[in-house]
């Protein structure tokens, strides 16, 4: 998804790189910042990864919640179609994006239950 959405609307790969370089935020080895980075993912409570079509950090939320499959912990696994990075916060000028909100608090009231 970096290469298919190098120019995404609200987020670029540019700009991902201006975080990291520029701004030096963020450290690689901090499972909580990017837990891609972590090994074990054994005994992680329920996860819902919602990911949005047309963002360059797709394909990473989908390899996340794969590797929290992998280690048996149970996880919606869901790409917005037509979304772009950020779309839920959008929520008033994207009406698309009200039902994604819903689904994840449908899915989070359940693993609270």
């Amino acid at each position: 998804s970096y290469v298919e959405h190098t120019q995404a609307p609200m987020l670029t790969v540019r700009d991902l790189d201006f975080e990291k370089a520029v701004r030096g935020r963020g450290d690689p080895t901090d499972p909580s910042q990017y837990p891609l980075g972590d090994s074990d993912f054994s005994g992680l409570p329920p996860a819902t990864v919602i990911t949005a079509q047309y963002d360059p950090l797709r394909d990473e939320g989908m390899a996340y919640a794969r590797q929290l499959q992998a280690a048996g912990v149970e996880t919606d696994a869901q790409i917005a179609p037509g979304m772009i990075h950020g779309f839920m916060s959008m929520f008033q000028a994207v009406p698309d994006a009200v039902a994604w909100i819903e689904h994840g608090g449908t899915r989070l009231a359940k693993a609270l239950a």
